[in-house]
């Protein structure tokens, strides 16, 4: 009959601990306790019983033997009644991490809960791994308190003017950090503003065309008063009615049509429209930039840019405007009307030498004398006189002007029609 324990080891009988150990190695490989987890527990008791004695008595050598009635069976009574469970509580008492010999791994362990070789490495990592989300979580969190830059542009507006603002929902979709905005109390006031810089005070931080838009708004009611001088904001035609306002781009060029005669009570109210909107808080807060032009069809008459200096007054105004609409007139006629192509070859390398205000054919006439090419070759110099009256344009080369009493013969040659519908006759010497 085989003996217990050590049949369950695979060994013929009693034998030496070292015998043991290397039987209950090889057992332990060829048995699998997820799959007989019943024959796993009777080959732990097999080999704490056999260690056990082994430990305390000294055997024969194996294959002798044994001595009638030793141990015939797991539940055989003889000279060593066994206590199993006291066995197997002193043998995991005495078990180490290492398992009961050195080298011998957790056995006895249920087997997912097997201890694992200690890994330097893996745990480096998984610390690198926490950390590097503890600081990514702390920088999400700060980066999610502060505001995006079009709500902090909109706040620094807010402050700034004493306004409150719309921000509008496409803002956060944006490529570039360009914002619209528009008023809470009149959302058809819509402008932009773009993050600039370090806030260091009221107006930085930011660029905005606010003031600007403000400015458009006054300056297309004022215009609506004076049908007469129709207000275009541009001069390519491309945006003449300022369409442009509606998505937050304010034109910045007011170009008015001014017609040539009976231009003061426009011209003094235009002085006080500009002058009432410079004492606006947001044109203290920050002066729109903008250029206003005075034409008479396509004859630039008068500009003024407000980057230049002070706002004019009316009669400032006034004055500018009549000082310069004359001469700027007959520039337009000379260039732009064909007369000057009558007497030089090229327009283009032509040039204005002196101007001013002469009596001519006994009338006030503003003057201009040109210098260029004649359309024989000859080098030409031309006097071009515009009469006050806006009646006649008078051509006279530089030679030929009349000296005190002499009297000039001249002839009407040609007559230009001006955008206003206005005739001038064009006088030629003979």
């Amino acid at each position: 009959m085989e003996l217990w324990p050590w049949s369950e080891l695979g060994l013929p009988g009693p034998t030496e601990l070292e015998a043991v150990k290397a039987a209950y190695g090889q057992r332990l490989r060829e048995l699998h306790p997820e799959e007989d987890p019943e024959g796993f527990q009777r080959l732990y008791r097999a080999y704490q019983a056999a260690r056990q004695l082994a430990a305390e008595q000294a055997f024969p050598p194996a294959g002798a033997k044994a001595e009638p009635g030793a141990a015939d069976c797991p539940h055989a009574q003889g000279a060593t009644d066994w206590d199993f469970e006291q066995l197997l509580s002193q043998g995991e008492r005495e078990a180490s991490p290492e398992g009961p010999f050195p080298g011998e791994p957790f056995a006895w362990a249920p087997p997912h809960s097997r201890s694992q070789p200690h890994r330097p490495a893996a745990w480096w990592f998984c610390w690198m791994v926490l950390l590097a989300l503890l600081i990514g979580g702390y920088l999400l969190v700060n980066y999610l308190r502060e505001p995006s830059p079009a709500v902090q542009a909109m706040g620094w507006l807010e402050e700034d003017f004493g306004v409150e603002l719309v921000s509008s929902p496409k803002n956060p979709e944006r490529e570039e950090p360009r914002y619209l905005y528009w008023l809470k109390e009149d959302p058809d006031l819509r402008f932009q503003a773009i993050c600039q810089g370090e806030r260091t005070g009221p107006g930085s931080g930011y660029r905005t065309n606010y003031t600007l838009a403000q400015f458009y708004r006054a300056m297309r009611e004022f215009s609506q008063a004076w049908p007469d001088c129709p207000l275009w904001f541009d001069l390519e035609m491309t945006d003449s009615l300022g369409e442009g306002a509606s998505g937050g781009a304010p034109p910045s060029l007011y170009l008015f049509q001014a017609p040539l005669e009976d231009t003061e009570a426009f011209l003094h109210a235009l002085g006080e429209q500009l002058e009432q909107l410079a004492r606006e808080d947001w044109y203290q807060t920050l002066p729109p930039e903008y250029q206003l032009i005075l034409a008479h069809g396509n004859a630039v008459l008068y500009s003024y840019s407000s980057t230049e200096g002070e706002v004019l007054s009316g009669q400032e105004l006034l004055d500018a405007y009549s000082q310069q609409a004359g001469l700027a007139l007959l520039q337009d006629l000379v260039l732009q009307q064909g007369v000057g192509q009558w007497d030089f070859a090229s327009l283009e390398e032509m040039a204005f030498a002196r101007y001013g205000y002469v009596t001519m054919a006994e009338a006030p006439c503003w003057w201009v004398t040109c210098y260029g090419w004649g359309l024989s070759g000859e080098h030409l110099a031309m006097n071009y006189y515009l009469r006050q009256d806006l009646t006649a344009v008078y051509c006279i080369p530089e030679g030929q002007v009349p000296q005190g009493e002499d009297v000039l013969d001249l002839t009407c040659t040609e007559t230009l029609k001006l955008d206003c519908g206005r005739r001038l006759e064009v006088y030629c010497v003979v």
